[in-house]
This record gives structure tokens, sequence and C-alpha cells, in this order.
């Protein structure tokens, strides 16, 4: 008897390893595997829209807005990246800059913006422990005629001023970094012509990379890719234009506004990652979510928010996006950063 259960008890477990096997086959071949439960998310930095540059007085002592902002985030030990939204590219009585997001019409340029960013840099140094990193981001837009090669290099050269500021003694480099960032929307534009042609411009002057913390309005959710350029978007945009202005311009990386509280966004980004992995040469690599419930909660948001299901939390968000991602073997992934936009200044 004793003999009989043992040959049994190695029966069923030869069965179960080769129904196992099987199912590894099986999964190999397929495109599609079932979605793993996300892991914890990583905590959410604080991203702004800009409607500050106050710098302080280094005579009277007054540290600045700049640096108080810094100094939260470093004191909140935020790692990864936040993003500081200056606003709509414009040129201004022979300078590059941006319209600030306070009225819209606040002009500010870009050596105003530097020594700005510079007081937040000096604030995060002062305020973070050891062991934190982040990537300051300074950002600007798509929409209007401010959209030029002109701005876009005079971006990158503020971007490569800001790094060697941190990098000159004492160095700061151990924590944080700055790079070039676009919110990148179909909507904001009548044409894909000068987002592509500004990252381009971008890419041509800077020593380092950007994030494009845009959208993608009327990419598919679903379904098989179609073959490049792709689906149809707004503004004459093609999911190729997306693909290009956020992966394919080698200085792109996407971290994209997944607002939406039913999914959709990241459904939306899963299928550009996919449409890389099909019509180019492999998968968008997402590198995080940019969620917006700071802003929502602003009482003059609330209503629109909710109306629109635009309210995800910075954890909903980022857990969308991996479910998405990782919902096919082909856009398997792990994001990085999760970071929530404020207009808190």
């Amino acid at each position: 008897m004793e003999i009989r259960q043992a040959i049994s008890v190695s029966r069923r477990l030869a069965m179960l390893m080769l129904i196992v096997a099987l199912c590894g086959v099986l999964a190999a071949e397929s495109p599609s595997s079932a979605v793993m439960a996300a892991p914890t998310p990583p905590a959410a930095t604080i991203s702004r829209y800009m409607g500050t540059v106050d710098a302080g007085d280094s005579n009277t002592g007054v540290t600045g807005r700049m640096y108080d902002l810094g100094c939260m985030s470093g004191r909140n030990s935020e790692n990864g990246i936040v993003i500081l939204d200056y606003g709509q590219p414009a040129f201004v009585n022979g300078e590059y800059g941006t319209y600030m997001y306070d009225t819209n019409t606040t002009f500010v340029s870009t050596n105003t913006i530097e020594t700005a960013v510079k007081r937040f840099l000096k604030g995060y140094w002062d305020c973070s422990p050891l062991g934190t990193f982040l990537y300051v981001g300074v950002g600007t837009n798509d929409q209007g005629s401010g959209v030029t090669t002109g701005h876009a290099s005079a971006w990158a050269g503020m971007i490569n001023d800001l790094n060697s500021f941190i990098l000159s003694p004492p160095s700061w480099g151990s924590q944080e970094g700055t790079v070039g960032a676009i919110d990148a929307e179909p909507g904001f534009t009548t044409s894909p012509t000068p987002t592509r042609s500004w990252v381009d411009a971008y890419a041509g002057t800077a020593n380092n990379h950007y994030y494009d913390f845009g959208d993608c309005p009327g990419c598919p959710t679903s379904g098989t890719p179609q073959p490049a350029p792709g689906a149809s978007l707004q503004s004459g945009w093609t999911q190729d234009d997306v693909w290009y202005v956020t992966w394919g311009n080698p200085r792109g990386f996407p971290l994209p506004e997944i607002y939406r509280t039913d999914g959709s966004n990241a459904a939306q980004w899963e299928q550009m990652s996919l449409y890389g992995a099909v019509s180019k040469s492999g998968p968008i690599q997402v590198q995080g979510s940019m969620t917006e419930q700071a802003a929502c909660s602003k009482s003059w948001n609330v209503t629109y928010c909710q109306t629109y299901g635009l309210n995800n939390s910075p954890a909903q968000g980022w857990s969308q996006l991996w479910d998405a991602v990782n919902g096919d073997s082909r856009t398997a992934q792990s994001p990085s950063y999760s970071t929530d936009i404020s207009w808190d200044n």
C-alpha cells in the first residue's frame, strides 16, 4: 500500500509539473498573459503649474518662494521627478521664455526661469536627506505661435546651464539633476509639425533628455495596432507623431497624464507602447505617471474633475498604468515614477 501510494503521489507530481510546463509554453507563445497584481506604487512627488519665479534676495537673506518650494520637496524626501511647468512658449522683446500660469499673460524669460530654478535646487539640496535624488523637469508646452526651434534651443541651453550649475563646486549631482519637459498635446495645436520641430531643436542643443508629460487624445484603448503612421488623432496628429515626440526622438521620454479614473488614459499609453513594439523597433518605455488629484482639489476645479472623471489619485494612476502595460507581454515593464501636479506655488 505504501509503495502504491508513493507511485500515485509521484504520478500526480509528474502530471502537475507537465501542466505547469505546458502553461509556460502557451504563455511564451501568446503575446498576452494574465495581469499580475501591481506592486506598491512609488511615493508621489509634487509637480506644479508655476505662477512664481520668486528667487528671494541674497543681499537681505530673503530665501524666496522658489527656495521654499525646493526645501519642501527636500523635507518630504521626494525621490524621482518633479515638473515645474512654466506654461506657454513666448518670444517677447527679443527674449525667449513663457507666459506663466498666474495670469497666462505674465512673461518670464528663460534667464529669469533659470535663476528661479537654481533657488529651487538650492532649497532641495539644503533640506533633503542623504539617499534621495530628484530630477527637476523644467516644463513648457506646445501651445501657440511661440513653439519654435529658437525657443527649443534657448530652453535646452537653459537646462544645460542648470546642470553645469549643479555640477559646479560644491557639486550637488549626487542628489539632483535637471531635464527639459514639455506638455505636448495634440489638442493645443493645429499641426504636429511645430512640436516635432521643437523636440528636434531641443535634442540638437541639449546635453540630456526631456520628458513629455502630455496626453494622447483619440488614441485607441484596445485592438490590434495599425501599421505606421497608426491611428489618426486630433489636429492632424497620428500615433506616429505621438510616438516620435515622446520616444522616437533620441532625447524623449514619456511621463504621460493618467488622469481618468476609468483607466482609459492608461490603456491609451499601453496601446502607444504596443504601436512601438509592432511598428517600430520596440515598445515605448513609459517612465511613470502624472496625475492631477492636487489640482482637482481646488474649489473651482472640483466639479470639472468629478464630471469628467479626471481625479485619479497618484497610486491609482500609477497602478492603472502598470496594469495596462503589463497586460501584454510585448509591452511589459515597470514604470519608475509617480508625480501629482498642483496649482499651489
